[in-house]
């Protein structure tokens, strides 16, 4: 959905590269993972449209490597989940 490249697709799946969702308080992507996410919000300035359903069926584990991945990849210096 959010492409190789981190660079996402419009206008449904915004770009995890520079994202502040991504980059900011682990909570936050911690939540989306969890708990899914619709309707608009703004990443990088822009309006997005779209849904992530829960990944609720993973561990805690892979939860954490997947968003310290995203943190730390596309150009992305987050601290580790």
């Amino acid at each position: 959905c959010h492409q190789p490249t981190g660079l996402g697709l419009d206008p449904a799946f915004p770009p995890l590269a520079g994202s502040e969702i991504v980059t900011g308080p682990a909570e936050v992507p911690i939540a989306i993972v969890l708990h899914g996410i619709q309707g608009p919000m703004t990443v990088k300035g822009k309006q997005y449209n779209g849904a992530m359903v829960a990944w609720g069926q993973l561990s805690d584990e892979d939860i954490a490597t997947t968003l310290t991945y995203e943190r730390s990849s596309w150009g992305n210096s987050a601290p580790p989940v």
